[in-house]
């Protein structure tokens, strides 16, 4: 290259090497991360104008060490420190104790956001202020095989005296309710399930009775989940989560009252997210059942296109009938031979209740048993 192009043509310049081309561009980056600030980078926090007696002009490290010391109950509004000095005015953040718990105070922290109204640069906090409540998933899944999560919804507050009101004291209530409860235990998640384990080693081998118990999550403040298991003491332990609001307990994509109807719901479904997971594996684009056969119906896959709810499927190849009924071969583009379809014999009809079925051609039908769901033939007593 040298030889032919550089001594010839003196604008010419050789093709940078593999190794040039990364020294060139680590160059690049550092220039660039020289010339745009960080979002990451610690800014000044920016006091705001409040005289509210629980307003503390703190960041959330002093905030905290003040509520270790103070009953439950207590909370404090504090600026919200982020990367930014426009995001630190356009929301506080609100610091509430909600339980003592032997690993420490329960401590939860929650975005307040102000009026999207509110001039910028203003310090003052501008109402109206709102705080995020859960909003319900749906049953859709996106592209990356995640719940479809619907926008988040708000309740709205005047001042921060009705937050205290509305929010805070009803958050500590039913906080209150989940501690004094009967299944309440304590312990962290690792400590929960040897419990457990031992309650199930302690039954008769052939006992059908789960075990379960209800716990705070002390690494998601707001959140607490029942944990339960069956089967012996060889037995896996799982958790079902419910989140905590000022309404009552978000519990599958449903809010209720207290936690004995968390309970109740719990036990009627125990299986409840392994159906809610085969049910979304189902309704995928490319999977051998979907929305249309989960009435009752398996297609197997070249066998037929999805018909209507009852277990039966119009099968793709020319000349075959529906399922569960006899009929004879009928050439491509041609007229059905032989008599009127015939009644389908018995035991090759509709799949029995609870079952679906499968269409091959000639109109029979094969069973098809769900899996079995754990835990199953268990029972989860008082």
């Amino acid at each position: 290259e040298r030889r032919y192009c550089c001594d010839i043509d003196r604008a010419y310049r050789p093709h940078p090497s593999k190794k040039q081309q990364q020294q060139q561009q680590q160059q690049q980056q550092l220039e660039q991360a020289q010339r745009t600030p960080s979002r990451t980078a610690k800014q000044p926090l920016q006091k705001r104008q409040c005289d509210h007696p629980m307003f503390r002009q703190q960041r959330v490290v002093e905030v905290v060490s003040e509520l270790k010391n103070a009953p439950v109950g207590t909370a404090f509004f504090h600026p919200y420190h982020k990367p930014t000095v426009a995001e630190q005015l356009s929301c506080i953040q609100l610091s509430v104790k909600l339980a003592d718990l032997p690993t420490g105070p329960l401590i939860y922290h929650i975005e307040v956001k102000e009026s999207p109204n509110k001039k910028r640069g203003e310090l003052k906090v501008v109402p109206p202020l709102r705080i995020a409540v859960p909003s319900k998933t749906n049953n859709k899944l996106d592209n990356n095989n995640k719940p479809d999560k619907q926008p988040e919804t708000y309740e709205s507050f005047d001042d921060l005296d009705e937050i205290i009101a509305r929010y805070v004291e009803k958050m500590v209530e039913r906080v209150t309710e989940v501690t004094t409860h009967r299944k309440y235990v304590v312990g962290d998640m690792s400590t929960i399930a040897n419990m457990l384990k031992q309650q199930l080693a302690a039954q008769p081998p052939n006992a059908t009775a789960g075990v379960y118990v209800v716990a705070l999550d002390s690494h998601r403040p707001g959140n607490g989940y029942i944990a339960f298991g069956s089967g012996g003491a060889a037995a896996n332990v799982h958790r079902e989560y419910f989140t905590i609001t000022p309404d009552g307990f978000f519990f599958r994509q449903r809010t209720l009252e207290s936690v004995e109807h968390v309970i109740s719901a719990f036990k009627s479904k125990p299986n409840f997210k392994k159906e809610q997971a085969a049910q979304q594996r189902h309704a995928q684009p490319g999977s051998k059942t979907d929305a249309s056969t989960a009435a009752g119906g398996y297609i197997a896959q070249g066998y037929g296109v999805p018909g209507p709810p009852g277990g039966y499927a119009m099968p793709a190849a020319a000349g075959y009938g529906y399922a569960g009924q006899q009929q004879q071969y009928r050439p491509p583009g041609g007229d059905y031979q032989g008599p009127a379809p015939a009644a389908a014999a018995p035991g090759y009809g509709a799949p029995a209740a609870g079952y679906g079925g499968y269409s091959q051609p000639g109109g029979y039908q094969q069973g098809y048993q769900q899996p079995q769901q754990y835990p199953q033939g268990y029972s989860y007593g008082r």
